[in-house]
């Protein structure tokens, strides 16, 4: 954190300066910090920005729709440019950061999703078909505040879970208070699914079930200040004051590909970090920044492996020892990897981040397909705003 603010990262404080740290489902304690009602943005632009200051060459609006190995330790990755046009990149080490298939799964099983449109599963399942082995594939989780007037072609928005620290209950189709609402997200959800088995959720009409959130026994004062963008959303509905139905929302992808504790692949030199990956949390993801720390995690570890075996690929380190150091910076490292879909959109970047001083010309192009020799590469995948977008 104090890296993040030496970079213009602002946090919410209080009147004294210090950091204001809330509670949200199965914490003990208050631990989460944020800015407003958010964290991620606000990361990805500061992040974004520190990218920017590294020797690195961004390709914008690309999209990695497949990795292939080829020719011993090299591969070849599919992209698509601006205009749907084709080219082939060519690398000897890969690391993959793409986002979650949380989308993709609640398209299949006709079920309600906080998560943007996206088509995270295209480089998902290739990388299925390349033999990567599956940790706990059927693992997902639900956000148990996702608001059922929202829902568009299964899409819709939530309630932060930080909604906790205030003195909201959750009430059934006969008023009663359905218990603890602090619980985590496996237990609150779990207890929400089996009331509404057992018929006690409210008929929101159209097939779709909640419960009442008390929004109506707080301050409106106090939801501005605090989640301003929910308060646009009450205000706009002309829903402010009043109680809001809510309901779990598929959200998060437990499972993924396995990987060893430097978060290589089973193929050399294919390295997989955040989201993709599988195996850290079992049935349950406490809370909503943990997704932060796993990118800051896994790029720590990824990022000297990664140099290792780009080195022993040329059968030396000479050149990488002559990198600049802030390049493979930890932190600094976490910007390469996922940029959600928002944060590309804001600041026109997507796709791939490549060392420009490992850039190497293949010599062979032609109008339908360019091939560049990328030595270390960090693909973001295939996320976007919706299926079909550069």
């Amino acid at each position: 954190m104090e890296a993040l603010e030496s970079w213009g990262f602002v946090l919410d404080r209080d009147d004294r300066g210090e950091l204001i740290r809330r509670l949200a489902g199965g914490l003990s304690e208050p631990r989460i910090v944020s800015v407003r009602e958010q964290i991620g943005p606000a990361i990805m632009s500061v992040l974004g920005n520190q990218v920017r200051r590294c020797d690195l060459e961004i390709l914008e609006h690309h999209l990695v729709t497949g990795i292939q190995p080829y020719s011993g330790r090299r591969f070849r990755l599919e992209l698509v440019g601006p205009g749907e046009a084709s080219s082939i990149l060519e690398a000897r080490a890969v690391v993959v950061c793409t986002g979650r298939i949380s989308y993709w799964m609640a398209q299949r099983r006709s079920e309600q999703t906080a998560d943007p449109p996206n088509i995270n599963h295209v480089l998902f399942q290739r990388m299925r078909a390349m033999g990567l082995p599956l940790v706990q594939p059927d693992y997902f989780q639900y956000q148990p505040f996702g608001i059922v007037a929202t829902t568009q072609n299964g899409v819709g928005k939530a309630v932060p879970e930080s909604i906790v620290n205030f003195p909201v209950r959750l009430l059934d189709r006969y008023g009663q208070d359905i218990g603890d609402i602090r619980l985590d997200r496996l237990a609150l959800t779990e207890r929400m699914f089996a009331l509404a088995r057992e018929g006690r959720a409210v008929d929101c009409g159209d097939g779709k079930r909640g419960f009442w959130l008390t929004l109506s026994e707080l301050d409106p004062e106090q939801i501005a200040r605090t989640f301003p963008k929910l308060h646009q959303y009450l205000t706009r509905e002309k829903l402010l004051g009043q109680n809001v139905f809510v309901y779990p929302f598929l959200h998060y992808f437990l499972g993924g590909f396995q990987i060893t504790p430097t978060c290589a692949s089973v193929i050399p030199g294919l390295f997989l970090a955040g989201e993709i990956t599988g195996g850290l949390r079992g049935q349950n993801r406490p809370w909503a920044m943990a997704s932060r720390i796993r990118w800051f995690t896994d790029t720590s570890r990824v990022n000297p492996p990664a140099i290792t075996w780009l080195g022993r690929s040329r059968g030396g380190l000479d050149e990488i020892a002559r990198a600049p150091a802030r390049c493979w910076d930890p932190l600094a490292g976490a910007a390469f990897g996922k940029l959600n879909p928002g944060f590309c959109k804001r600041t026109r970047l997507r796709g791939l981040f490549v060392r420009r001083a490992d850039l190497r010309g293949s010599g062979a192009r032609s109008d339908a397909a360019r091939t560049k020799d990328h030595s270390s590469l960090r693909c973001c995948g295939a996320s976007s705003r919706a299926p079909g977008h550069s």
